[in-house]
C-alpha cells in the first residue's frame, strides 16, 4: 500500500469512530490520488471489486485473518452489508461512494478515472480531513 494511503486508512478509522460518522457498519476500501486529481478505475482491483460486492449480497463475505497478524479477531462474516470505496484526494477532502455506484460508474463512464469532481457527484457522503 502506498504511504499516503496508509496514512489516509488511520485517519478514517479516526472518522469512524467519531461523532461525524453516521454510517453503519461496513467493509471498505481506501484509495488515494497520489497528488493526481484522480483515481484511476484500475487502482480497484477486481479481487477488491469482488469483496465488496460479495460483501453486499445474500450469500456474503466470510474472511479468516491471517494468524500472522496480531488482529482483534479470527475472521468476519459481512452479508446483506454496506459497502464503500473511500477515495482521498489532495484537496484533504475524501468521498465515500458504495461499491455499487463504483461499478456502474466503471460501466458507463467513457474515461477511466474518477476525478474529485466525479467522486462528489456519486458518493453518498463527502468530508474533509487533516495530516496528523
Amino acid at each position: 500500500m502506498k504511504k499516503l494511503e496508509a496514512l489516509f486508512c488511520t485517519i478514517y478509522q479516526q472518522w469512524l469512530m467519531s461523532s461525524r460518522n453516521k454510517l453503519p457498519s461496513h467493509l471498505w476500501e481506501a484509495k488515494h490520488d497520489l497528488g493526481k486529481g484522480r483515481i484511476a478505475h484500475a487502482d480497484v482491483p477486481e479481487h477488491q471489486r469482488n469483496a465488496l460486492l460479495a460483501s453486499s449480497t445474500p450469500r456474503g463475505l466470510c474472511h479468516k485473518m491471517s494468524d500472522m497478524a496480531a488482529g482483534p479477531v479470527d475472521g468476519f462474516y459481512y452479508r446483506n452489508a454496506p459497502a464503500y470505496l473511500i477515495f482521498a484526494y489532495s484537496s484533504m477532502n475524501f468521498y465515500i461512494i458504495s461499491i455499487h455506484n463504483f461499478l456502474h460508474e466503471v460501466k458507463t463512464s467513457k474515461t477511466k478515472s474518477i476525478t474529485e469532481a466525479r467522486a462528489k457527484e456519486i458518493s453518498i457522503i463527502n468530508d474533509t480531513y487533516k495530516w496528523k
